[in-house]
């Protein structure tokens, strides 16, 4: 399929909920050709379809939310607040599960929302359907234990609910139903918390860090410049990344400021951890029992040579998963996480030469 056809997919899934309504319309009120004449089909009956038909719809619209959101969070580094930073000049920083579970909540509870005022002048709408917002929704993944595999086949869905409202009801001539219960979904084919957990330990074992300086410490008795040096240890760092995960993940990195001259014009960001998030509107983070409640993994702070040149860095990590395409309104979209970091960079000692080798 081409470009131009992806980007209308969400359109016509939605429209398939539409065509579903006229179609059952029809059955219930002409009968089915292949199945013989359905006779004396009363009027609540064909209420109680079209409430049926409104479950699927809003069940749909829920597993669309949710999808496009973890789009919207993982893009913008585990939040909404856009650019989070994972790493602020010594310490390793990433959002925490109820950080990151917050963001996909409120932002799957306004697309939601967003789907059922679309209701409104809407053909459902001229059937008798109408349906109240939602409060909340609820984020469910299998849990760190299993999202921090080699393999990611156990934590490729995340689950989802919708709580708190969403009345439905139906009126067709005179016959009057209503729903008033919550909504579920399975958001299979996306491996957003699969990537989240595994960085978010990595993260904080202090990897990122290492890598760096362990690869300028290689190459200290070499005559590139300083920025050079911390250049070829981001590359160092995006090949862990791509072998921290698998062959379906790729790595690629901006520098956005990097100055040994100047190092604190590159560590001026407010990068600090924020205020602790809001309470969520809904129970356990975990959908099967899984571990939600995860350690700090601190791996120890990296030896910085006292009095040599240090580096300012501030770098945006790319992480592009292409092993599923995910439903959005500008069509199939790839899994996209962005990291932001602010550190600062020392000048290692040489490694000790081993004089008794060879």
């Amino acid at each position: 399929m081409n470009g131009i056809s992806y980007s209308v997919i969400v359109i016509i899934a939605l429209l398939g909920v539409l065509v579903l309504t006229a179609w059952s319309y029809n059955q219930l009120t002409s009968g089915s050709k292949y199945g013989g004449t359905i006779s004396d089909v009363g009027k609540k009956d064909i209420a109680i379809s079209r409430l049926e038909i409104a479950k699927r719809f809003l069940t749909q619209s829920l597993t669309f939310a949710s999808q496009d959101s973890s789009l919207d969070v993982a893009v913008s580094g585990g939040t909404m607040k856009g650019g989070t930073f994972w790493y602020c000049e010594g310490s390793p920083t990433p959002p925490e599960p109820e950080e990151v579970a917050y963001a996909l909540s409120n932002k799957s509870l306004s697309l939601m929302n967003a789907y059922i005022e679309g209701l409104k002048g809407s053909d459902l709408e001229k059937q008798g359907i109408t349906a109240t917002k939602y409060e909340c929704v609820g984020i469910y993944d299998p849990g760190a234990r299993l999202c921090t595999l080699k393999d990611s086949s156990k934590c490729e869905y995340f689950q989802s609910t919708s709580t708190q409202g969403g009345l439905i009801d139906v009126n067709y001539q005179g016959e009057h139903v209503s729903y008033s219960g919550d909504l579920a979904s399975d958001n299979n084919g996306n491996r957003f918390y699969w990537i989240y957990y595994k960085l978010y330990k990595d993260t904080k074992d202090n990897k990122p860090m290492s890598i760096i300086a362990e690869s300028v410490r290689d190459q200290c008795r070499g005559p590139q410049t300083m920025e050079a040096k911390v250049e070829v240890g981001i590359k160092a760092l995006c090949a862990h990344y791509e072998q921290l995960f698998d062959n379906y993940v790729k790595c690629t990195y901006e520098i956005k400021c990097l100055s040994s001259s100047n190092p604190t014009s590159c560590l001026n960001q407010d990068c600090t951890v924020k205020p602790k998030t809001p309470s969520l509107c809904y129970g356990s983070l975990s959908a099967n029992g899984g571990e939600f409640d995860i350690k700090e993994l601190l791996g120890g702070g990296v030896v910085q040579a006292q009095g040599l040149p240090v580096a300012g860095l501030e770098l945006k990590i790319t992480l592009t998963d292409n092993k599923f395409n995910i439903a959005s309104p500008k069509g199939m979209q790839p899994l996209v996480w962005n990291i932001w970091y602010v550190m600062s960079v020392a000048q290692q000692q040489c490694r000790p030469i081993d004089l008794t080798s060879g």
